[in-house]
């Protein structure tokens, strides 16, 4: 018998008003086991307190994984959102993540210029990095330029 008490996902549910049809990629878990797996999971989830968009990429993730037949590996690292959602993209994407962790390293190393801001992204499908600069003079941008020049031809090897 379903315990009558709601949980947490019921709540998270119903305060990020998150309706069925947001929910429609769990028609892919066809067995009880997987609805089951689910149902504790969202829970867990739930209890991280997500945004309702986190909270929904995290679910989807979550049922991608539970059709790969992961399971037990799921309730792993679940202290913390920041955590649990780099551990599940960790599950689902491992060779993206392993690219993504090479390429991060790369683009650190690179010689920005001095004072740049530099920040790793990923932005669908595509990685790179964000840099931010502050200019003040003809001179500065002279300067940017140059250093620029480097980081492209580190780039190029």
């Amino acid at each position: 018998m379903v315990n009558s008490i709601p949980g947490s996902f019921d709540l998270w549910k119903s305060e990020k008003k998150v309706k069925d049809s947001d929910l429609i990629f769990t028609r892919a878990l066809k067995t009880q086991f997987q609805q089951d797996l689910f149902h504790r999971l969202s829970n867990t989830l739930a209890d991280l307190k997500p945004s309702f968009t986190e909270g929904l990429q995290l679910l989807e993730m979550v049922t991608d994984l539970i059709l790969m037949d992961y399971t037990e590996a799921l309730f792993v690292y679940t202290e913390d959102l920041d955590t649990y959602r780099t551990y599940l993209r960790n599950l689902r994407y491992p060779m993206t993540t392993h690219h993504d962790d090479v390429l991060k390293h790369k683009f650190t190393e690179m010689p920005w210029p001095q004072g740049a801001k530099v920040k790793f992204e990923r932005r669908g499908d595509r990685a790179g990095v964000e840099v931010r600069f502050f200019v003040s003079s003809a001179t500065d941008i002279t300067k940017l330029i140059a250093a620029l020049e480097r980081v492209q031809i580190e780039m190029g090897q």
